[in-house]
């Protein structure tokens, strides 16, 4: 938080707004990149290495609501229970799993 201070301070983000080329690592950052910039980012997802989750790959499957991320309300974790609600209603009986810091 205080680089971004920095930045405002000193550059006005004038660095962002003339780059060549301006990434985000997600929709949502590109978004308000462009509302608080006036930037639009291209998005690059961060990679994920697709052989090393195909060794933990099983048959066994469970239904199931997963929410991975730092517990904020920014992050949504409310909607991991909403959508869990409305697979009870379905009768699918997810287990709900959440998993944050």
């Amino acid at each position: 938080m205080l680089i971004h201070a920095y930045l405002a301070y000193i550059t006005n983000y004038d660095i962002i707004r003339n780059a060549r080329l301006v990434l985000a690592n997600s929709r949502f950052t590109a978004y308000i990149t462009e509302k608080t910039l006036g930037v639009m980012p291209r998005v690059l997802y961060p990679p994920v290495d697709a052989d090393l989750i195909a060794r933990y790959r099983s048959n066994d499957r469970e239904n199931a609501v997963v929410f991975f991320a730092r517990l904020s309300k920014a992050k949504g974790p409310e909607q991991a229970i909403m959508i869990a609600k409305e697979l009870v209603k379905e009768r699918l009986n997810p287990r709900v799993y959440i998993m944050a810091q």
